[in-house]
């Protein structure tokens, strides 16, 4: 079963009229092979209902930060910890929510309820 971040990265916008911001050559990547690249990318997401960029790196990160500061920008490695928790749609939103308003924030634990 795919976790909720693959079904996410996997995801198109459904009204064609609208760009699509996702990369299928990265989408088709696994995220340790996203983590081995110095890559960023944007993806739309209708689970969050937004669009954000994924990072590989600390050095992408920066680079994104300067090139489109309002963004939402994801490490691997938080996807990669939040991906841990098995979030359910609404869970995710309300990470994402988080991070559209501390746009500098990082997940840098994450504990599932009671551990």
């Amino acid at each position: 079963m795919e976790s909720i971040w693959e079904q996410v990265l996997k995801d198109k916008k459904e009204d064609k009229n609208e760009p699509v911001h996702t990369n299928d050559f990265y989408t088709n990547l696994s995220l340790a092979e996203i983590k081995k690249r110095d890559i960023a990318f944007q993806v739309y997401s209708k689970y969050v209902d937004d669009t954000f960029w994924i990072c590989s790196n600390d050095s992408m990160v920066e680079k994104i930060k300067q090139d489109d500061p309002i963004s939402v920008i994801y490490h691997i490695d938080e996807i990669v910890r939040i991906n841990n928790l098995k979030p359910d749609v609404k869970s995710l939103k309300s990470i994402h929510e988080a991070k559209k308003c501390f746009r500098n924030s990082k997940i840098i634990n994450a504990n599932q309820k009671g551990t």
